[in-house]
């Protein structure tokens, strides 16, 4: 073996260590940051928002704190081997990631529902780790790294791996049901139950928003369940309305003074419980809840129109002087229906593939 290889021969053994402690127990031995997978930095006003939410978590139960913790770590181009392609690098990231949750799966008794997949998995998963020891173990001591070998073995780890996800997520913890669940709410596929609550709430919405409010229409909104009969209770431990209110302004003086309408400010904040924040992350859930408002902004111009078209209906005299108004109101109906049945129809056709 000459001296290059050897030296290659040295620094890949380094590298399939920290590759088996990453890839096998989902640790990150790098204390010299060398490996090309790396830990994001927190920001100060992240880790001050995950204290809070820390804090008001309960100490056991669906949604403790280890379950709200998201991916933090990414691939950091400069320190990875130029002779390994960008997918590779993110099968590695992902096959990494994917084990961290197994690994916090049979560590803890914290997920009963579950228990069914620690049983009936948990030994294959662990022989599964065992092989790709092996496999990792025969790269390892090869004089000089093959890269289709290599590609192929991570491929086939990848797809294993993927594979014990997927029960997880989608079987075990019943992901398409879950989809479907925030269909119903976020993207209002339960439209009596929203219907309900714009007629119990916008006397309340069409006012200054007060340290009350959000309790209030949170309120409003169970009782809207109970009147169409659904079960209010378990989804409002998973589903909550907010009210996203400006910031006080430097001089002391918040915005609320200045607001006459809070349905502008209204949004969805859903707790996920573990493992499915892996999928519905916040992020994920911020842009949900947008569409949410959205959705919920086309439904209220469609319950103010219909209530229009009520009132006209009831006026006997001078109708020849309404017909510019009947006009409007027909124009903006048509417009409203077709922009909701467009919307409704492109979200229902994406969930359909479920």
């Amino acid at each position: 073996m000459c001296t290059t290889t050897r030296i290659l021969y040295t620094c890949h053994h380094v590298f399939y260590k920290q590759l088996s402690a990453w890839m096998l127990h989902g640790l990150l031995l790098d204390q010299k940051g060398e490996f090309f997978i790396e830990k994001i930095e927190l920001s100060q006003s992240s880790e001050v928002e995950q204290r809070e939410v820390d804090e008001e978590a309960p100490t056991a139960g669906p949604f403790s704190a280890t379950e709200k913790a998201t991916s933090e770590f990414r691939i950091n181009g400069q320190l990875a081997p130029s002779y390994l392609p960008q997918t590779v690098l993110e099968k590695i990231l992902f096959i990494g990631e994917a084990v961290q949750i197994f690994q916090t799966l049979h560590a803890s008794g914290a997920h009963p529902p579950l228990a069914s997949f620690s049983v009936s998995s948990g030994y294959q998963l662990r022989a599964d780790l065992m092989k790709f020891s092996w496999m990792l173990t025969v790269l390892q001591n090869q004089p000089i790294l093959q890269l289709r070998d290599f590609e192929n073995k991570i491929e086939y780890i990848r797809n294993v791996v993927a594979q014990h996800l997927w029960r997880l997520l989608v079987e075990e913890s019943n992901l398409v049901g879950h989809l479907h669940v925030m269909k119903d709410i976020f993207l209002l596929g339960r439209g009596e139950l929203f219907l309900s609550f714009i007629d119990m709430a916008d006397i309340l919405m069409k006012q200054s928003p007060t340290s009350t409010t959000q309790h209030d229409i949170n309120v409003a909104f169970r009782q809207a369940m109970i009147k169409i009969a659904m079960d209010h209770e378990e989804l409002a431990k998973q589903f909550e309305l907010t009210l996203s209110l400006p910031p006080v302004q430097s001089s002391g003086v918040s915005l609320k003074s200045k607001m006459t309408n809070s349905w502008k400010y209204v949004g969805m904040s859903h707790k996920v419980s573990w493992p499915l924040h892996v999928v519905l992350t916040p992020a994920t859930l911020e842009k949900y809840s947008a569409l949410f408002h959205f959705l919920l902004s086309l439904r209220r111009a469609q319950a103010y129109l219909q209530q229009c078209w009520a009132t006209l209906m009831t006026i006997r005299t001078g109708a020849h002087c309404l017909q510019a108004v009947w006009q409007l109101r027909t124009h903006m109906g048509f417009l409203i229906d077709n922009l909701q049945y467009y919307v409704q129809m492109y979200w229902r056709h994406s969930f359909h593939n479920f």
